[in-house]
C-alpha cells in the first residue's frame, strides 16, 4: 500500500474505480433502477474529481481477461462510423467493404455495444 500525501490509501481509490460492469448494470436495469445506478456512477466520478485522480489507470478498473474500456469505446465508435459510411455510400462494393456481420458479437470489446443493443 502506498502512503499518499492526500491522506487516502489505495483501498479508497479502488472503491472509486469505474468498471465495465457498472455500465452493463445501467443498461440492463429497468427505468426506475437506471436512475439510481446512474446516480451511483455520478457519485463515483465526483469522488474521483474531488480527489484529483485523472489518469486512466487510476479511474478504470483493470481486468486483463476482459477488454479494456478503450477497446470497448473504439469498437462502439467504429460501428457508428461504419453505419454512417454505409448510409452515405452509393457504390455497392463500397457498402460491402464497410458492412460486416450484424447481431450480437461474442468478442469482449463488444460488451458495451451488446448491452446497448440488448
Amino acid at each position: 500500500m502506498v502512503g499518499l500525501k492526500c491522506g487516502f490509501d489505495d483501498e479508497f481509490f479502488e472503491v472509486l474505480k469505474v468498471k465495465i460492469s457498472d455500465f452493463r448494470e445501467i443498461f440492463k436495469s429497468s427505468s426506475e433502477q437506471r436512475t439510481g445506478k446512474l446516480e451511483e456512477l455520478k457519485q463515483k466520478l465526483d469522488g474521483l474529481v474531488s480527489t484529483g485522480k485523472w489518469e486512466c489507470d487510476e479511474v478504470l478498473e483493470h481486468d486483463y481477461s476482459n477488454a479494456t474500456v478503450v477497446e470497448c469505446i473504439v469498437y462502439y465508435v467504429t460501428g457508428f462510423v461504419t453505419r454512417k459510411l454505409s448510409k452515405e455510400a452509393s457504390c455497392a462494393t463500397c457498402k460491402e467493404a464497410v458492412e460486416g456481420k450484424t447481431g450480437i458479437c461474442g468478442a469482449p470489446e463488444a460488451d458495451l455495444v451488446n448491452c446497448k443493443t440488448r
